[in-house]
């Protein structure tokens, strides 16, 4: 078994084609935007909630109930490792986090990517209300 396992790594290496198969159309889109190492603004996080990305609001609880965007999910940024492996067990699921402005949205995401997560972004150019205003729904 042990030879197996670098046998079928390096069939994967040779054949980049059949890791990129397997790639969603959200982990693409975020493996993108990581190439780029752009700001990610309203507008791409729209984008990518198109594709299928899950947005994970990272902002206090009082935040969270004030208003939030629909079909998001909440993590308080200081705990957003732990509650994220309850609500997304695949390390593999493309995530962006937001907050208010991007600050606790890179925190959470530095603390996701330090827990395994291996496709998640930051909003790091505005925050919430740049989400609304960028046209995505508000939670009723």
């Amino acid at each position: 078994m042990r030879l197996l396992t670098p046998l079928l790594m390096s069939l994967l290496l040779a054949c980049p084609h059949i890791t990129e198969a397997a790639e969603t159309s959200g982990q693409k889109a975020v493996t993108q935007q990581q190439a780029a190492n752009a700001a990610l603004g309203a507008p791409g996080v729209k984008a990518l909630a198109a594709q299928g990305v899950k947005l994970l609001d990272v902002r206090s609880d009082g935040e969270w109930k004030a208003g939030h965007i629909a079909g998001a999910e909440h993590a308080y940024w200081l705990s957003v490792a732990g509650k994220t492996e309850q609500l997304w067990p695949d390390k593999s699921t493309p995530i962006v986090t937001y907050c208010a402005v991007g600050v606790r949205a890179r925190a959470a995401a530095a603390r996701l990517r330090a827990a395994g997560y291996t496709h998640v972004l930051a909003m790091g150019d505005g925050g919430y209300e740049d989400l609304i205003k960028a046209g995505l729904a508000k939670a009723p």
